[in-house]
């Protein structure tokens, strides 16, 4: 080996190493003004938080309006309702107990589409989940720099 084949050798090799030190020089770089940037962070948290307020706003309307049913479908006097019942009870103690069980057949094949139909709802939701965590780039890390 010549001393300028060793040299040439070791220039590369140098040359290498600083663009790799200048590649992650400039990704701190980068990751440093983000950091910094509230511009950024709104960016990245928007799809986030607006999810997370549809859905806690959603389910508050869900709970207003069953608050604002039951009470509107409660009686004046359930104490009437009550006694009225107990007469009723009293008249046809037959009509409590009278319930019959469903034949094994019925209470399994019952049970098997309900089975299937939460598995295709939770698949559903799966899906979408996914294809909205795809869809939003807010939510999708930012690549790093490639190595030479």
């Amino acid at each position: 080996m010549t001393p300028t084949i060793d040299r040439s050798a070791l220039e590369r090799r140098a040359e290498v190493a600083r663009e790799r030190l200048a590649n992650t020089l400039g990704a701190l770089d980068r990751r440093g003004h983000d950091v910094m940037d509230l511009e950024f962070h709104v960016r990245r948290t928007v799809a986030p938080m607006a999810l997370f307020v549809s859905g806690a706003a959603l389910v508050a309307g869900i709970l207003v309006a069953a608050a604002v049913k039951a009470v509107t479908r409660r009686e004046a006097h359930p104490g009437r309702a009550r006694v009225q019942a107990l007469g009723e009870i009293w008249r046809h103690p037959e009509r409590i107990a009278g319930h019959t069980e469903r034949p094994a057949v019925v209470q399994i094949g019952r049970n098997v589409l309900v089975s299937v139909a939460t598995f295709a709802a939770s698949s559903l939701i799966r899906w979408a989940l996914r294809r909205l965590v795809a869809s939003v780039p807010a939510l999708s890390r930012p690549p790093l720099p490639a190595l030479p």
